[in-house]
């Protein structure tokens, strides 16, 4: 009967056998463990940045290209050298020369407009004078150092004008506002150059009582809070002060005076808007254009 017992595999020679203590077969893994790091850390990047670089080549990138100032949507930052203040400052800091009393009424709107001479340095050291004014249905005798008909022509009447709208401007910036602080500086421009405009075609003393009623109109408007009238063109104010009051062709500045006989010939409108004292400064009538009485003007007529 066949053997059927398996056969035992022959074994290794000797010769090549390894045999491995535990110490051995430990230190052998930590060695393994750190060659598997090293690979992690060096190897892999290396070809990372080796695969970037192909790309970088086949497809190069394109440095944006700087954006010019005139595309760009940003505003920069008003940078000052100026030390900044330690002190809060108010209007009367601004405008050491001008009355503290004259500036409340222009903060609080109750600056009345044939008040301008308080602005003007050159009153300042005046000796008072005595003149009648139309206070409401009566008239009043006060002392003043100024008044309106020292205002021969629109170039005289520019510098206490523009200092107004700088201490309003000024007083607006403590509403921290940009619109109200830009409505008031464009504003003030358009109205001087609509000034301008007037006199060039028209006569002073009529562009004057336009300019005061004007005023009035915008005092109690900034009085509710709304600035934005400053510049706009009242064409009902142009037709009760200006129609009629145009310049001969031939006149050129308002600083140069109308013949006498041109002059009397004409109703004085300060005069009827109890602005202008007798005998008239401009050489004009002075009758009431109501009624025609030399005794008063058309604001104090007991007809109208």
């Amino acid at each position: 009967m066949p053997d059927t017992t398996p056969t035992p595999q022959s074994a290794a020679p000797a010769g090549n056998q390894t045999t491995v203590s535990t110490d051995q077969l430990a230190t052998l893994l930590s060695s393994l463990q750190t060659i598997s790091t090293a690979l992690a850390t060096h190897i892999v990047p290396t070809a990372q940045a080796a695969s970037a670089s192909s790309i970088s080549q086949a497809y190069p990138a394109t440095t944006p290209a700087a954006s010019s100032p005139e595309s760009s949507t940003s505003f920069p930052t008003i940078v000052s050298t100026a030390a900044p203040s330690t002190t809060a400052m108010s209007l009367p800091d601004y405008f050491h020369n001008i009355e503290p009393s004259v500036l409340l009424d222009i903060a609080r709107h109750k600056f009345e407009p044939s008040d301008l001479y308080k602005l003007d340095p050159q009153f300042r050291d005046k000796e008072e004078r005595t003149r009648i004014e139309l206070d409401g249905d009566n008239l009043a005798i006060k002392k003043t150092r100024g008044s309106t008909e020292d205002y021969s022509s629109l170039e005289s009447m520019h510098p206490p004008l523009y200092t107004y709208f700088m201490i309003l401007s000024t007083f607006a910036l403590s509403s921290k506002s940009l619109d109200v602080v830009h409505q008031i500086n464009s504003g003030a421009w358009r109205y001087l150059t609509h000034l301008s405009q007037l006199n060039a075609k028209f006569q002073w003393p009529a562009v004057l009582s336009y300019h005061l009623e004007y005023h009035r109109i915008r005092r109690r408007e900034m009085a509710r809070g709304d600035y934005s009238g400053w510049g706009k063109v009242d064409d009902a104010l142009k037709s009760e002060h200006l129609f009629g009051q145009a310049r001969t062709p031939n006149a050129k500045t308002s600083s140069k005076k109308t013949s006498p006989r041109e002059s009397n010939s004409e109703t004085c409108n300060l005069f009827n808007k109890g602005l202008c004292t007798s005998p008239c400064k401009y050489g004009r009538t002075h009758k009431c254009s109501g009624c025609g009485s030399s005794d008063h003007g058309k604001a104090s007529c007991s007809k109208n």
